[in-house]
C-alpha cells in the first residue's frame, strides 16, 4: 500500500521568530497598552458625538472656554474636557512607545509602526481641533462636517492599523512583510472594503445623531422615512446596510479561503468570522432599536475589533516566513502548511 504523503511543517526563519521572554525589550507591553487605550479613546470620542458634547468647551482649542484649567459646569463640558484629557494621555503613551522601540534595531517594523502611530495621532489631534475651531460639532449639519467625519474615521483606522502592526512586530526578532501573492492581495483589498463600509457607517452614525430615526414605528415606515429624507445624511442610511452586507460576503469568503491555504491561521480566521457575524447582528439590532446612542457605541466597538483582527490575520499571512512557507508547500508535492510564524 502506498503511504500517504505527510504534511510538511514549516517553521519561521530564525531571524523572524518570536523572541523569548528573556530577550524581549523592556516596556514591550506598552504596544498592546497603546492599542487598547486608543480603542477606549475612540469609543469615548463616539460618546462625545452621540451626546452632542463636541461644543462643550466652546470654540476654543486646546483650552476649554479660554481657560487652561477649566472647572466643568455642565455635563457636555465634562464629557468634552474628559475626552481631550484622555486623548492627550494617548499621545503621551505613544511618545513613550516611540522611545521604547528605540531598543530595537534600526528599520525594525515595530520602530516604523510606532513612528507612524505618532504621526496619525497628531493628525487625529489636528482633525479634532479643526472640528472644534470651525464649529463642526454638536448640531452642525453642514456639508463640511459630512466630509470631515469620514476623513476622521479613515485616519483613525490607519492609526489602529499601525498600532496593531507595532504590537504584532515588537516581540519578533526581524519581522518582514511580503505583499506578493493572492492571499496578500485579498487581505489588502479587504482593508479597503472595511474602510469603505466604515465611511458609510460614519455618515450613517452622524445622520442618526443629527436626524434621529422615529422610534416605535414599523420598520417599513422607517425605510420610507429614510428614502424620503431631505438631506444626504438621511438618505445614506439605506446605503450603509447594503454595503455592509456585500462586505461581509467578501470577508467571509476570504476568511474561508485563508483556512484552506494557511491552516495554521484557522483559529484567527474563525475569530474574524465570529466577530463579522456579531457585527452584522449588532447592526440589525441597531436599526431595529432606531440607533440609540449606546448601541452606536457598541456597533463602533465591534467594528474596531473586526478591523484589528483583519489586520492581524493579514500580518500573519504576509509575514515573510509565512509567504516562504506557502511557496515551499506549493513547490513540494503533498506539502501543506500546518503552522505559521
Amino acid at each position: 500500500m502506498t503511504a500517504l504523503p505527510l504534511p510538511s511543517v514549516e517553521h519561521p526563519a530564525p531571524e523572524e521568530s518570536s523572541l523569548a521572554s528573556s530577550e524581549r525589550i523592556r516596556g514591550a507591553w506598552l504596544a498592546k497598552a497603546a492599542l487598547f487605550y486608543t480603542l477606549f479613546v475612540i469609543l469615548f470620542g463616539a460618546l462625545v458625538r452621540v451626546t452632542g458634547s463636541g461644543a462643550g468647551c466652546g470654540q476654543h482649542w486646546p483650552t476649554c472656554h479660554g481657560e487652561i484649567a477649566h472647572l466643568p459646569r455642565s455635563i457636555e463640558t465634562l464629557i468634552e474636557l474628559t475626552h481631550r484629557v484622555t486623548s492627550g494621555l494617548s499621545l503621551v503613551l505613544v511618545v513613550v512607545l516611540v522611545l521604547v522601540v528605540r531598543q530595537l534595531p534600526p528599520g525594525h517594523l515595530a520602530r516604523r509602526g510606532a513612528w507612524f502611530s505618532l504621526v496619525f495621532l497628531v493628525f487625529e489631534a489636528l482633525i479634532g481641533a479643526g472640528l472644534v475651531l470651525f464649529e463642526l460639532v454638536a448640531k452642525n449639519t453642514s456639508e463640511a462636517r459630512a466630509v470631515v467625519m469620514p476623513a476622521h474615521l479613515v485616519n483613525t483606522s490607519l492609526l489602529m492599523l499601525v498600532l496593531t502592526l507595532t504590537a504584532w512586530a515588537i516581540n519578533r526578532r526581524s519581522p518582514t512583510l511580503s505583499f506578493a501573492g493572492l492571499p496578500a492581495g485579498l487581505m489588502l483589498l479587504g482593508l479597503g472594503v472595511l474602510v469603505a463600509v466604515s465611511t458609510t457607517g460614519a455618515l450613517t452614525a452622524l445622520g442618526d445623531t443629527l436626524y434621529p430615526v422615529t422610534h416605535g414605528v414599523p420598520l417599513s415606515e422607517r425605510v420610507q422615512e429614510v428614502r424620503s429624507g431631505a438631506t444626504l445624511l438621511e438618505r445614506v442610511r439605506s446605503l450603509h446596510p447594503l454595503c455592509a452586507l456585500f462586505a461581509a460576503l467578501y470577508l467571509f469568503g476570504v476568511a474561508s479561503y485563508v483556512k484552506s491555504v494557511a491552516p495554521g491561521q484557522a483559529s484567527l480566521s474563525l475569530w474574524v468570522v465570529l466577530v463579522l457575524f456579531a457585527q452584522l447582528g449588532v447592526g440589525v439590532v441597531n436599526i431595529w432599536l432606531s440607533a440609540p446612542a449606546w448601541m452606536q457605541i457598541v456597533h463602533l466597538a465591534v467594528a474596531n475589533v473586526l478591523w484589528v483582527l483583519w489586520v492581524l490575520l493579514g500580518l500573519e499571512l504576509m509575514s515573510g516566513a509565512a509567504a516562504r512557507a506557502r511557496g515551499a508547500s506549493i513547490s513540494r508535492p503533498g506539502g501543506s502548511i500546518s503552522s505559521l510564524g
